[in-house]
């Protein structure tokens, strides 16, 4: 992890995947909640390029390393072939050309998949390039492109395979966050084109923060302000659950869908 922006004057001669600062973004910042391209957050990129090439492996690899996924191996290297050949996959030339000749494609290719498949690219719009995500190398925009029948791009199979269809680490929200977040996708909010993948979410500062839950199991917890949760339809779909003290919610979970919810530090919940 580096300070700044990449450039060719910041740059250290550690081994290893380079992250920069400003090309990282925090749930709930500036960046975040506008999908600031300028910004983009390579996080996701870099840290699969970092556990493909030491962790599952890539195909035809130099570097003498197997890798634990031999056939997983196979299939992206499969699908990034044929994405390439049917130009649903489309690099420079001379991208193409720089990463054939450092046996990257396929993690090039898996970066793009991955991208889209957690929507980090929804709310990017460029009408010379509409649909695409990867500054229009990948011609599917988010999950909801993928096909699972043709050529069209079967690989959404494969990704879900290994992959979890929603995010499992913990997001700690910016402490500058005030007023609402969503984790349900809302077309008026960019950013829940990837926040409704989001499932363990740390509110934190002093303001008072509205969340709005998706219908995933999530654990939601509040910070210093007051903590309000929305979930979907009316209380009499949910059993709730309150603390000893009779006032804190600590669980809801959905009769028929709406997840099950574990609530920390949450003051008050709503239904809408």
């Amino acid at each position: 992890l580096q300070n700044g922006t990449h450039s060719d004057d910041n740059e250290d001669d550690l081994w290893g995947q380079d992250l920069y600062e400003n090309e990282m973004q925090v749930e709930g910042g500036d960046w975040y909640m506008k999908q600031d391209y300028n910004h983009r957050d390579a996080s996701y990129e870099e840290i699969l390029h970092l556990v493909h090439d030491f962790g599952f492996g890539v195909s035809n690899s130099d570097t003498g390393i197997d890798g634990v996924l031999p056939q997983f191996q196979i299939g992206i290297n499969r699908y990034q072939e044929i994405a390439y050949t049917n130009k649903l996959w489309t690099p420079e030339d001379d991208e193409y050309k720089e990463w054939k000749d450092e046996i990257s494609l396929d993690q090039e290719y898996l970066a793009s998949v991955i991208d889209a498949y957690y929507g980090l690219w929804g709310a990017w719009n460029d009408t010379s390039r509409p649909n695409t995500s990867m500054w229009g190398i990948y011609k599917m925009k988010d999950r909801s492109s993928f096909s699972t029948t043709g050529v069209r791009d079967n690989v959404s199979e494969l990704v879900k395979g290994t992959f979890h269809p929603t995010l499992q680490y913990t997001a700690y929200l910016s402490d500058k966050l005030t007023g609402e977040f969503s984790m349900k996708f809302d077309s008026s909010r960019p950013y829940t084109n990837h926040s409704q993948y989001l499932t363990k979410i740390k509110l934190n500062g002093d303001n008072d923060i509205t969340v709005f839950a998706n219908d995933y199991d999530n654990t939601i917890t509040g910070n210093n302000g007051k903590t309000t949760v929305v979930f979907s339809g009316s209380e009499s779909d949910y059993d709730i659950t309150y603390a000893t003290d009779g006032i804190k919610p600590v669980r809801v979970k959905g009769y028929s869908g709406g997840g099950d919810n574990q609530l920390v530090n949450v003051d008050e919940i709503k239904f809408k």
